[in-house]
């Protein structure tokens, strides 16, 4: 008896010694260490980083090179794993590591073409903005290079590596963050299916009032096509965000700015406060920069060295989403005798056809055969309905126009607003930004608020909410809104400025942006707030970010109510 209790007691002490030595390996040995000196191969001079008690890394450096160099380094320290996954997203490679299940996600990420438009618009970049996302992705390679044996646990348990990093996905991840915010894929699937399966009477029932009108007069223009086979593209795009914790149902943002007759310092305050999904590591990375004695701080996404929400020493902005409507949905016919081309015009006397735009991609995947995948486009984008196994739509396809897929350059605005000096910067380097569509809320240490709108808005014809005629040349997109003519408020009497996601133009407005506007109820409630009090101080600010006070639900509780009880 006594030699099974001494045995049991040296096997249990075993395994204790063998769990904890497991958990230290494997949770405790690759957090990182906040001391000390590092000798790093990409400075060129002394760079210091020290941590607050937040845990936000405040990076001082002499020169651009050093500074985001060490930001690209303190990112992949941090967030190593996070920017991994942005990596195979934007690049489509989740079969190549995590099996055959993950095809139809890489067909659809490939489709979707994040890195293929990243690598096309890498030519509108200089060579020092090159330059400085080098200096960044080098930090973020290094530093995997230098801790193969202390990555994150979920490389192995996966049994992967870290992917390298390239300028490429640096230029891609923005556009990510575009596809994040683009409820239009889903809205527009949904309100064709309706529009194609209920009557006139039922549409004005389930859509507002102007959406409904509008696509009722539509419906004599009749596209014989079941929308409802979209539905599997829509649960690949699911299964990404899920993948990303990208929850498009919780998204939204507030921001608000006043001027200093509405507060008690004399000084414009500005309040953000961005509504994305919920994730653990948070979508966002706060950081401090110094170059040189001048500062900005804000949020960054791991993957981009921007400050995208932040604050410099001379002025500070927040962003809300524009709900633009910055998406449509293209029927195109192939030619019956020669599937490599499609029906590019119809509408006069001679059918014209153009070939489709073959771009050819290879999948990697797991203990499993390479894949070639082609992916077609048309003038108007990419053939979405090529990316499921079947075919969804018969004789016919479906191809996007989507601006994230359009030329640009977001990191040259961007740069404006990390270390400009004044909203002129923002009017000058803005027109550079194609997606995604947002609404910039600013102030200024000179006393100046404003909101401007940045992004592409297209400009087209007939009704935006049903599914265009690709054999039309006159239903393409027909350019962009101009940019002087983009909504933009600098310094109103009122003295306030604010967004929650609402329509931002009056009915007289010359251009259409959008039909999917969130509820006012929130704008509401800040109007009344900041149109009606004077003295605010950051106090106030931080207790409307928490008001939970709606009329709209106070209004409808009276309906809810009865039907309850």
């Amino acid at each position: 008896m006594k030699t099974f209790l001494k045995a049991l007691l040296v096997t249990s002490v075993l395994f204790t010694c063998i769990l904890a030595l497991t958990v230290y390996w494997s949770l405790y040995r690759p957090l990182p260490n906040y001391t000390g000196t590092v000798s790093l191969p990409g400075l060129t001079e002394a760079v210091t980083v020290k941590w607050d008690d937040a845990g936000v890394p405040h990076i001082s450096a002499l020169n651009e090179a050093d500074l985001y160099y060490a930001l690209g380094y303190v990112h992949a320290r941090d967030r190593l794993w996070q920017i991994t996954l942005h990596q195979l997203t934007v690049q489509g490679r989740f079969a190549e590591f995590l099996g055959e299940d993950f095809i139809e996600t890489d067909r659809f990420l490939r489709t979707l073409g994040l890195a293929h438009t990243a690598r096309e618009n890498r030519a509108l970049y200089s060579d020092e903005e090159i330059a400085i996302l080098q200096a960044y992705a080098d930090g973020i390679n290094d530093f995997a290079a230098e801790h193969t044996g202390k990555l994150p646990i979920e490389f192995s348990l996966l049994d992967i590596n870290p992917i390298p990093f390239s300028v490429i996905d640096a230029i891609a991840i923005p556009r990510l963050m575009a596809w994040n915010l683009n409820l239009v894929w889903k809205s527009k699937v949904v309100v064709a299916y309706i529009a194609e399966t209920r009557s006139p009477e039922t549409i004005r029932r389930l859509l507002p009032g102007v959406m409904a009108e509008e696509i009722i007069g539509e419906l004599e223009k009749e596209l014989p096509l079941e929308t409802g086979s979209l539905i599997p593209l829509l649960e690949l795009d699911n299964r990404v965000r899920a993948l990303l914790n990208m929850d498009a149902t919780m998204q939204g943002s507030n921001a608000w700015v006043v001027d200093g007759s509405k507060t008690s310092s004399g000084q414009p305050i500005l309040a953000g406060d961005p509504h994305l999904g919920l994730s653990a590591p948070s979508i966002w990375y706060e950081a401090r920069l110094n170059l040189n004695g001048k500062n900005v701080a804000g949020v960054t996404v791991p993957g981009n060295p921007l400050i995208f929400i932040g604050r410099n020493d001379r002025f500070a902005w927040s962003l809300t989403s524009l709900m633009a409507d910055a998406l449509d949905f293209f029927v195109e016919v192939p030619d019956p005798l020669d599937r490599g081309r499609y029906v590019a015009d119809s509408t006069s006397a001679d059918i014209t056809y153009a070939p489709f735009r073959i771009r050819r991609e290879i999948i990697k995947v797991m203990e499993g055969d390479e894949i070639l995948l082609e992916v077609k486009s048309t003038r108007n984008g990419p053939v979405v309905s090529d990316v499921h196994e079947l075919e969804l739509f018969g004789d016919r396809k479906i191809s996007m126009s989507w601006t994230g897929n359009h030329s640009g350059n977001e990191f040259r605005p961007g740069m404006a607003l990390n270390w400009g000096d004044h909203y002129q910067d923002i009017i000058d380097h803005f027109p550079h930004h194609t997606a995604p569509a947002l609404n910039l809320l600013y102030a200024d240490q000179s006393g100046n608020i404003a909101h401007f709108v940045i992004g592409k808005i297209p400009v087209r014809s007939g009704s935006a909410l049903v599914f265009r005629k690709g054999w039309d040349p006159s239903e393409s997109w027909q350019g962009y809104i101009p940019e002087n003519r983009m909504p933009r408020i600098i310094n109103p009497p009122q003295g306030w400025l604010a967004n929650a996601n609402n329509r931002i133009h009056e009915d007289r407005f010359p251009y259409y942006i959008s039909h999917f506007w969130e509820h006012p109820s929130r704008i509401d409630r800040i109007r009344e707030i900041l149109g009606n009090s004077s003295g605010l101080d950051a106090g106030v600010m931080k207790e409307l970010q928490n008001d939970v006070f709606s009329h709209h639900a106070r209004n409808i509780t009276g309906y809810i109510l009865p039907v309850l009880q």
